[in-house]
């Protein structure tokens, strides 16, 4: 449709919404005074023009007191925009019979939907709320991010970033600090502000943003929430020396912007570190490289659409052993990982990529040394070297049981090997391994389950494992995701120990263990344990000449009348024999759900529950199963 007004008039509206540039009133009034024959030019100038004074609008204050000599509570209430708005639907109405309104290039109704947008808006974190500044209308630079902002109420914060902070917050605190968070690419600030808001002074976070509308924004949330002691920002490019140049050129409307690395401003070190910055991913890791190589960064979440940056920034972390993930898949430095990555990059566009670092705790290798029975003198000189580097390294952190990577401690046995070698230190060397072993996330089911090889093929149930560990199922490992999922997975598929183990084995090999894991661990063994040493006259012996004979939990009930619901089910062993043979279909299968209840414990009830089960599946003396207990 040809418009009755230049481009070049109806160019700043536009670009109003692109760029997040406000419409100058000089622009407004030259428009009215120049088109005052094009309804829909004259309705956007006002509305533009309401909406440089919406502020007065809503608040109904009054600017112009400070000119006069009357004071500010006898001025009337300012009333501008609404008069401008006023005019702006007499505008419409007047011509609406013959313009058409729908297909006009000039930005009414998004005008109109712009002076009705909140940009201030109330946000959940999921325990407490808080404000966040956002675009009042749709740009370039934010998509539908601030539109769903306001229509959620809730922060647009990736939940694998949530994930992992809470994850490391419930973790044993290894050292008296804040947990450190990081973010290159923090649009509004929506992740760092919701880590604020979550855990308070529980975090301390820097973030890096180039775009002068979103760090303006990120700035008033920042201020509004009182989250200045939190959250350090940064307005700059990021990436390494040679990114781009020293600065980015300047315009009348927005200054310089400098180019920094990231380890010039984080020189400590990080639990997470998240980047999304749709292009130069990898060149912010390289100007991250002093950060990489002086501190430990536990966590790397980064996302991008850009083949020719994420495999570069695959190869960075996994030349560091890092263990990288990207779209749930594992990844290697293989010519085949490299083109499958660069296909799933042209099938679905954008990609999260997650890097972790297997941690070993010197605690363990001072744990393996006592096993081993060192003596004080020269064996305990040499570990002493080996823990002086430690200080060298990593500032002066003295305690032992910093939490290290495995790399890390085999780069301490070889500086101090450049001193000399004695066998105390090839000992060391030992101990590191043992202790390797016994921590890392690749084996650390060896560490919370022993139970695969003696009792493998045990009958299992979740009934056991909560009689094994009454309570801790509730009160402490529903409280911890890495619990959580193992029980999970047990209550779902687990029949034998074996199942368990290795519902414990699948799920820390995704996630680093927790103390709950390790205790999970430690029931599953106690309940496939419980009484493999005991005789057989304290264990459920079956002996059965017609296992195979079919029956159900119907043909036990009849055999004792009233026995189920009088003393049966008021007794918790009974009881969970009982549930278990609900789903019974031979006599073998009853005489195994006693068997495995009676491991851990028999009462009087679940003897008369045998003899029952015994008297259904002897139909004649011929057929008889013999039930000992």
């Amino acid at each position: 449709q040809e418009i009755c007004t230049t481009e070049g008039q109806l160019a700043p509206f536009i670009d109003s919404f692109d760029n997040a540039i406000m419409v100058s009133a000089e622009h407004c009034a030259v428009l009215l005074l120049e088109a005052p024959h094009c309804p829909d030019a004259v309705a956007s100038a006002l509305l533009a023009l309401a909406d440089v004074m919406r502020t007065t609008a809503w608040q109904q204050s009054n600017r112009y007191y400070q000119f006069t000599s009357e004071m500010p509570r006898s001025q009337p209430p300012e009333r501008d925009a609404e008069r401008l708005l006023q005019r702006a639907e007499a505008t419409v109405r007047s011509q609406s019979a013959r313009w058409p309104w729908l297909t006009t290039r000039w930005p009414v109704w998004r005008l109109l939907d712009r002076l009705g947008a909140a940009e201030a808006v109330n946000v959940s974190s999921g325990s407490s709320w808080f404000w966040m500044y956002v675009f009042p209308h749709r740009v370039r630079s934010d998509g539908i991010i601030s539109n769903r902002i306001r229509a959620t109420s809730k922060a647009y914060c990736l939940q694998l970033f949530q994930d992992e902070v809470r994850r490391l917050l419930e973790q044993p605190r290894h050292r008296p600090r804040k947990l450190r968070l990081v973010e290159v690419g923090p649009h509004i600030g929506d992740c760092m502000l919701w880590a604020a808001a979550e855990f308070r002074e529980q975090t301390r976070a820097t973030a890096v943003e180039p775009v002068a509308q979103v760090v303006s924004l990120f700035r008033r949330s920042i201020a509004a929430n009182g989250f200045e002691p939190i959250i350090d920002l940064h307005h700059a490019f990021c990436g390494s020396e040679n990114s781009g140049g020293t600065e980015a050129p300047a315009t009348m409307l927005q200054p310089s912007i400098p180019w920094i690395r990231l380890d010039s401003v984080v020189d400590e070190d990080v639990d997470v570190l998240k980047i999304h910055t749709n292009g130069g991913e990898r060149q912010i890791l390289d100007g991250a490289e002093k950060l990489f190589v002086r501190h430990e960064v536990r966590v790397v979440i980064l996302h991008s659409a850009e083949a020719h940056q994420l495999w570069p920034s695959t190869t960075f972390l996994l030349h560091r052993n890092y263990d990288v993930t990207v779209d749930g898949r594992r990844m290697s430095q293989s010519g085949e990982d490299e083109a499958w990555l660069r296909t799933r990059v042209a099938e679905v566009g954008g990609l999260q990529l997650h890097a972790s670092k297997e941690v070993i705790s010197l605690q363990l290798v001072r744990t393996q040394i006592h096993a081993g029975r060192m003596r004080r003198g020269r064996r305990f000189h040499w570990f002493y070297v080996v823990h002086e580097h430690q200080h060298i390294v990593f500032h002066n952190e003295h305690k032992l049981n910093v939490r290290r990577t495995i790399t890390d401690g085999g780069d301490c046995l070889a500086d101090a090997a450049k001193v000399g070698v004695d066998p105390a230190l090839e000992k060391l060397g030992d101990c590191l391994a043992h202790a390797c072993e016994a921590g890392t996330t690749s084996s650390s089911s060896a560490s919370t389950t022993t139970t695969t090889t003696k009792d493998s093929s045990r009958p299992m149930t979740e009934q056991e494992m909560e009689r094994s560990c009454p309570g801790f199922v509730d009160n402490t490992c529903k409280e911890d995701k890495v619990c959580k999922d193992i029980w999970l997975c047990m209550s779902t598929s687990m029949k034998t120990c074996s199942d368990g183990s290795e519902c414990i084995q699948r799920t820390v090999s995704i996630m680093p263990p927790t103390p709950a894991a390790e205790e999970i661990g430690a029931c599953l063994e106690k309940a496939c344990t419980a009484g493999s040493s005991t005789s057989s006259t304290s264990t459920p012996a079956l002996t059965t000449t017609k296992d195979s004979r079919p029956i159900h939990s119907e043909d036990v009930s009849a055999a004792c009348p009233g026995f189920i619901d009088q003393t049966c089910s008021p007794d918790s062993t009974c009881a969970d024999a009982w549930k278990c043979m609900g789903s019974m279909k031979t006599c073998q299968q009853g005489s195994q759900c006693i068997e495995q209840v009676a491991k851990i414990g028999t009462t009087s009830a679940l003897e008369e529950l045998a003899t029952c089960l015994e008297k259904a599946c002897t139909p004649t003396e011929s057929g008889r199963i013999k039930v000992v207990i």
